[in-house]
């Protein structure tokens, strides 16, 4: 009976010990190391599923600005804050995942090109709406998402995340350049 619960107790630490390992500790999603590990396994379900699929990677804009003005507490705030928008807004089966900085990701399934498209932009309208108070001030939240889209997924995820890190940083360029518009 002794063995027994020292087994148990052996398992269940052998288990908090994996989810801390593959959870991002401020914002507890999923982190890089599950993100590279279990996609290439959901991978695998997409190719059976033979359905669209997306990847859209996101980024905090001027988020070294955040940190810089008003401290990496409230940077960490805007990340949880992000996390919290992202998590809520796909749907459990996605992947949903924090790469590392002010970067995520998501990856998921769907029946068309056209609601992929419409989950991108809503996430997009989402995080941009988003804000944290400090101090009196109202910190405004912008994100770049980029996405691609993929009816045949690729033999492994280091393709789409480089596809869907183009993306991003195309979408950012022309929101920057939007900007730069507005100021002449």
């Amino acid at each position: 009976n002794c063995r027994l619960s020292q087994n148990v107790d052996m398992l269940e630490l052998i288990a908090t010990i994996k989810r801390q390992a593959n959870t991002d500790y401020l914002t507890k999603l999923p982190n890089r190391r599950y993100f590279f590990e279990e996609p290439n396994k959901s991978l695998k379900q997409f190719k059976k599923a033979k359905a669209p699929s997306m990847l859209a990677m996101l980024d905090i804009d001027h988020f070294k600005a955040i940190n810089d003005t008003y401290g990496h507490d409230v940077g960490d705030k805007v990340l949880c804050k992000v996390a919290e928008s992202l998590s809520q807004h796909m749907r459990s089966e996605d992947a949903v995942g924090r790469l590392g900085g002010d970067e995520f990701v998501a990856m998921a399934l769907f029946n068309s090109d056209e609601k992929i498209n419409q989950r991108v932009n809503t996430l997009e309208q989402q995080l941009n709406q988003l804000t944290i108070e400090h101090q009196g001030h109202t910190i405004s939240i912008y994100a770049s998402v980029g996405q691609t889209s993929y009816t045949q997924p690729p033999d492994n995820l280091d393709t789409v995340l480089k596809a869907g890190d183009e993306a991003m940083y195309k979408q950012k360029l022309q929101r920057k350049a939007k900007q730069a518009e507005k100021m002449v």
